[in-house]
């Protein structure tokens, strides 16, 4: 009897052991496919995209086991070795830092969870499924999720409503999800069938690593409306996979009507595959790249800017831009401007424009009546240059018939080849103009056309070897004059020309002249100038300075003599000069007496090369008879020939006194105007 039972028993047993697996109806449960083996097919978006479990006969040849019911040793929701009839029964059982593991692929229905813990499927088809509105689930203090599947339609503002951090590992999303909070995401794949995004950075920090995104020329869309906390995207190592050219793969928005969003977003060794658009930019929208775009620009810079920050592999490649305070540089009464350009623009005839801290900028052309002060500082020219058309080279042009004033500062450009260009009556009090780093090979600091220039107390320096200032008339212009005064000083060569039959001049009442040099240069001999005795500075050649009441006027020299190559102003100086050789007398002339002493041993010809000699200056002799033309003393050779030698002065009384070697060969003594 005892041995019936127990065989009975266990036929029993085997055969509960063969049965089908129970299907739940109540949440977390599943349907018996009475092959012990699930198999599930989703439907996703109208391409028919779908998230099944991954022990198919594709990628796994052998049948997966059957889920257990409940009561069995491994059931289908389980926390360590504890099983659950439902997913709700197991998250409300569980406590923080718990995993739940799910061991029968399925549809699940995801309940509110309360705690911090760990939901993992443990096979592949494990799926949460949540099409409609709303939010899928309420996770207040974050949670994890590993190796299961997320099915959302593409209804907006749903995700999971959460303020912990949930992370994701292994897992895959089909269709349109929001973020609310902090989400990391490991090694996950991302599914949209529609050209919709397949995430809303809504809210929180997202991180994502490893990540795979398959779209439709949408993707991430970085955009909250709130717009009151800085969110951080990071992208490492991620795959963004479009069959659509419609936006970048990450959407960032940078406004919420007038209102600037928050966003740090950074990318590190992510890489597009298919149809992007090309870089691109609007007021509205910059496509940065295949990887990122940012849309809805704001219209003007932000007080603080970087409110939007991308950064791909460590290169910042978009930030808002700062709104950058006004910085006045010039005045005008009591208004203020950005730059001296546009005061100057703004004055009006007989104003003060104010410089009012070192600035630089465009050159300036000045056609008005005019004080520049400097106040101290440096203007440089390092912007377009101004100047007539072919010849826009000028930091300054200052244009005919205006009166223009510059005081206490420094101009200055290296990209000018003019410094100031004048047609103006101009007056530089205590200014530097420093033209030592001009741009062109022959540059000119000042360069003076027309009008009246006064130069005072002010320093004009040139490039090294090239043009101070200039005083040099041209054209239509009809009178240029400058005036050196004050303790000015002068540095580089000071040219003199002219093109025309303008008045021309300049006079140099005091400065320092020591590192300059006065230039003739074409039509140079028709500018008048003077100096005071006390200025030093040198002739230029062929000139030199003759004293005329305090000043010193500039002559051309009058050369009546010459000896070899060497001229000079008087016959008598040439004789004296020359020990052996020629003088030539260069033309009619008159002068002093000649004298040649014994102790000079000279062998000359004077050749007065058809010319008259007229002895109307001092006259010659021994002591107590200085009452000759010419005193050839014994030693000397001299020949006379070629023209004629005569005198009509008081204090000449012979014409020659000969005790040397004389030759005369063609020459008239004309003794007949001899006084006495």
């Amino acid at each position: 009897m005892y041995k019936k039972l127990l065989a009975r028993v266990m036929i029993v047993c085997i055969f509960v052991t063969y049965m089908p697996s129970i299907a739940f109806a109540a949440d977390g449960e599943v349907t018996d496919d009475s092959n012990s083996q699930i198999e599930m097919e989703i439907e996703s978006g109208s391409t028919g995209g779908d998230l099944t479990q991954a022990n198919t006969p594709e990628t796994d040849p052998e049948p997966a086991p059957a889920p257990r019911s409940a009561s069995a040793e491994l059931g289908p929701i389980m926390i360590g070795s504890q099983s659950y009839d439902t997913l709700a029964s197991a998250v409300a059982a569980a406590a923080i830092d718990d995993t739940i593991t799910i061991n029968a692929a399925g549809t699940y229905t995801l309940p509110d969870v309360p705690k911090n813990i760990t939901i993992k499927g443990t096979v592949d088809g494990v799926v949460f499924s949540h099409t409609g509105t709303g939010n899928i689930a309420n996770i207040p203090n974050g949670a994890t999720f590993e190796n299961v599947s997320f099915i959302f339609g593409n209804s907006k503002y749903h995700g999971f409503q959460h303020v912990g951090t949930i992370n994701m590992k292994n897992c895959k999303f089909d269709g349109l999800f929001y973020s609310y909070g902090d989400m990391n995401f490991t090694d996950c794949t991302f599914k949209q069938t529609t050209e919709e995004y397949i995430m809303w950075a809504y809210g929180g920090d997202l991180t994502y690593k490893n990540c795979v995104f398959d779209f439709k020329g949408k993707c991430i869309n970085a955009y909250n409306e709130a717009g009151t906390e800085l969110n951080k995207l990071l992208f490492e190592d991620c795959t963004f996979k479009s069959s659509v050219s419609n936006e970048a793969a990450v959407n960032v928005k940078e406004t919420c009507g007038s209102k600037a969003l928050l966003y740090d977003v950074v990318m590190k060794n992510c890489t597009t595959e298919g149809q992007f658009p090309a870089p691109s930019k609007s007021d509205a929208l910059e496509v940065i790249s295949a990887l990122v775009q940012v849309d809805d620009k704001l219209s003007a810079p932000t007080e603080n800017g970087g409110e939007i920050k991308v950064t791909v592999d460590e290169t910042l490649v978009y930030s808002t831009p700062k709104a950058v305070a006004k910085q006045y540089v010039a005045q005008v009464g009591e208004t203020k401007y950005e730059s001296l350009e546009a005061a100057v623009a703004e004055a009006q005839a007989g104003d003060t424009v104010e410089l009012l801290v070192n600035a630089s900028g465009n050159g300036i052309k000045l056609n008005k009546d005019i004080t520049i002060d400097f106040g101290g500082n440096t203007y440089t020219v390092d912007g377009t240059t101004v100047g007539s058309t072919g010849t826009e080279t000028q930091a300054f042009q200052l244009l005919k018939d205006n009166t223009v004033v510059f005081k206490d500062g420094t101009i200055t450009s290296a990209k000018a080849k003019m410094l100031v260009q004048n047609y103006s009556n101009l007056t530089l009090v205590n200014m530097v103009l420093d033209g030592s780093q001009l741009a062109d090979s022959n540059p000119y600091t000042l360069s003076t056309n027309n009008g009246q220039t006064v130069i005072k107390d002010t320093k004009i320096v040139a490039k090294e070897g090239m043009i101070a200032f200039d005083v040099c008339s041209f054209g239509s212009y009809e009178a240029n004059k400058v005036t050196v005064e004050g303790s000015s000083v002068i540095e580089g060569k000071v040219e003199l020309s002219s093109e025309n039959e303008a008045v021309e001049e300049l006079v140099i009442k005091s400065g320092d002249f020591s590192k300059a040099a006065l230039v003739m240069a074409d039509g140079g001999n028709r500018v008048a100038v003077s100096k005071a005795s006390g200025v030093e500075l040198e002739a230029p050649a062929d000139y030199k300075w003759v004293a005329e009441g305090d000043m010193q006027k500039l002559v051309a020299k009058q050369y009546v003599a010459q000896v070899g190559d060497t001229k000079y102003e008087s016959l008598a100086d040439a004789v004296e000069a020359a020990t052996i050789g020629t003088i030539t007398l260069l033309k009619d002339a008159e002068g002093d007496g000649i004298f040649v002493a014994a102790a000079d041993a000279k062998n000359i010809t004077i050749d007065l090369n058809g010319n008259t000699y007229k002895v109307t200056g001092k006259a010659v002799g021994s002591t107590g008879t200085v009452s000759q033309g010419f005193h050839l003393e014994a030693g000397n050779t001299v020949t006379i020939k070629n023209g004629t030698i005569t005198s009509d002065t008081a204090e000449v009384k012979m014409l020659i006194q000969n005790y040397c070697n004389l030759t005369l060969t063609d020459v008239a003594v004309d003794g007949s105007a001899l006084a006495g």
